[in-house]
């Protein structure tokens, strides 16, 4: 572990640099995928329900989309005229952002079969990798089993090598390229 943020690998003819917060965030992001991918978000009953105003031309959309809403992690009671109130939702959301969800649903809903419930897990837990607590961070010291770990997964790791973010997990340096930056090719 270098500068408690990477960890180093060798190999006989590179040398791999990984950033250990990005490649927990990838695992963490595709260990909860899977096992999301068949399966619905459970919900938690909220203390205070959070109320939401939709325009009147969505009301219908959202009472024939309960089902849908509960499956994404959103527990949706009509509370009249144009406003609903959420009354549970999944780990997956912030409380302050959960409205912002439901608009982007109804707008993606909008467009008829162009909503892709897959899609938009993905694109949920995105957004709770980025907040997520439970991914390392640059600058946490690492024990030995925790460095193994990530390199365990790392080494099972699939296309693509960048965190949910874009970021990339790993930086390959070839032996080419160290003797060149050092005056020997």
């Amino acid at each position: 572990q270098l500068f408690d943020t990477y960890l180093l690998v060798p190999s006989d003819d590179r040398l791999l640099i990984i950033d250990q917060h990005a490649l927990h965030e990838r695992l963490n992001f595709d260990s909860l995928f899977r096992e999301l991918q068949d399966r619905e978000y459970e919900s938690q009953q909220l203390a205070v329900p959070i109320m939401i105003e939709v325009a009147p031309s969505q009301v219908k959309l959202v009472e024939a989309n309960t089902a849908l809403f509960r499956g994404l992690g959103i527990e949706l009671e009509p509370f009249g005229g144009t406003t609903f109130q959420v009354t549970a939702i999944c780990h997956l959301y912030d409380e302050k952002l959960v409205r912002d969800a439901i608009y982007r649903i109804l707008d993606e809903l909008g467009q008829g079969d162009l909503f892709d419930k897959d899609h938009f897990k993905a694109e949920a837990l995105r957004l709770a990798t980025r907040a997520c607590k439970a991914s390392v961070r640059g600058g946490d010291r690492l024990s030995p089993s925790e460095r193994k770990g990530l390199l365990e997964g790392f080494r099972r790791l699939r296309p693509p090598y960048t965190c949910p973010h874009g970021r990339p997990t790993a930086l390959r340096i070839s032996m080419r390229d160290l003797e060149r930056n050092f005056g020997r090719s």
